[in-house]
This record gives C-alpha cells, sequence and structure tokens, in this order.
C-alpha cells in the first residue's frame, strides 16, 4: 500500500500545486479584504479556481491505479492482494455478478464514508445526493 502512494504521490500534488501556483495573490487579499475568513477564502474561491488541476489530479491518479494490481503483484508479492485483484480473479472464473457485486459494494461504501465526514468541504453535496437515493436493502440467509 506504502509503495502504491510514494509511486502515485506525485501525480496528485504536481497538478494541483501548479494550477494554485496560477492564483493571483490580489485575488486572495481581496476576499480577505471584504471579510471573508481562511476557509470561506478557500471553499469560495481557491477551491474553485484550483478545480481544474484536481481534475486533472482526479484523472492521472485514475489511470496510474488502474494497473495497480500489477504493481502490488510485484511489490507485495504472490501472497498480495487487493480489491482490482479479487475482481479480477472473480471475473476470470467467469462469474460477473460476483464481480458487480463487489465493485458496487466498494462504491457505496466509498459513497457512504465520504458522506459520513463530519465537514464536507464542498458542502455535504454527497449526503444530499445520498439522502434523497433509494437504494433497496439486499438480505442473506
Amino acid at each position: 500500500m506504502l509503495g502504491t502512494v510514494a509511486a502515485d504521490l506525485p501525480f496528485a500534488i504536481v497538478p494541483i500545486v501548479l494550477a494554485s501556483a496560477r492564483i493571483e495573490p490580489s485575488v486572495i487579499r481581496a476576499s480577505q479584504d471584504r471579510g471573508a475568513g481562511f476557509w470561506t477564502t478557500f471553499r469560495r474561491v481557491v477551491l474553485p479556481l484550483i478545480m481544474p488541476g484536481v481534475v486533472s489530479c482526479f484523472l492521472f491518479v485514475l489511470v496510474v491505479a488502474i494497473g495497480a494490481s500489477s504493481e502490488i503483484q510485484l511489490l507485495g508479492g504472490a501472497g498480495a492482494s487487493s480489491i482490482s485483484i479479487m475482481i479480477n480473479d472473480v471475473m476470470r472464473v467467469l462469474n460477473f455478478p460476483l464481480a458487480f457485486v463487489i465493485s458496487a459494494d466498494m462504491i457505496f461504501a466509498g459513497g457512504y464514508g465520504h458522506s459520513r465526514l463530519p465537514e464536507a468541504p464542498m458542502g455535504g453535496a454527497t449526503r444530499t445526493l445520498l439522502g434523497s437515493m433509494t437504494a433497496p436493502v439486499l438480505m442473506t440467509h
């Protein structure tokens, strides 16, 4: 896991740093002159201006993470496993419904975990989205 983070960290940091370097200091000073605090300035001024860097960061890391299963196997040996390796193994034996359930479970778990953050930086957009959705409850015996 640490090897994957170390390998992907430059792809996450560089686009955000480059996007934040393009922000004029006068824009931040103007926000502070209007009475905005640090978090308000960050949320309403800085974050929208660095969003292109955040999106490119997401895309870069996503592309690199797709190939992470081979990286995990190289760094961790034959016994290493991750969710992507498990889904790949399940699809190899042509059990597509189980692969779908594992993938959907990870997506819902990520969305649920994100909606439970105490203070979401974007104002809890995920919490609002998940609160309006109705998902069926699957019960097994």
